[in-house]
């Protein structure tokens, strides 16, 4: 009862905040519809597989960077 109170108050009170469409870049629907289709080609494991794939590379690359950095204070072992 005092939640729905409080998301009805919260409800309320943006919306008497003024509405505004700030468009940074357009895309065309085209583009949006061929990735959202590519969730009925690929199954969920797949997708899953491949943004874990690039989250480690990512990762990855990172971890070498900071490793590399730290090497370059050390000396005689730093470029």
């Amino acid at each position: 009862m005092i939640t729905y109170l409080i998301v009805s108050l919260v409800d309320l009170i943006l919306g008497l905040l003024p509405d505004f469409n700030v468009e940074v870049f357009s895309v065309d629907s085209s583009v949006i519809n061929l990735f959202l289709c590519a969730g009925y080609f690929l199954p969920m494991n797949t997708i899953a597989g491949l943004f874990s794939f690039g989250m480690s590379l990512t990762g990855l690359r990172i971890l070498f960077a900071i490793i590399l950095r730290i090497k370059s204070f050390i000396p005689g072992w730093g470029n």
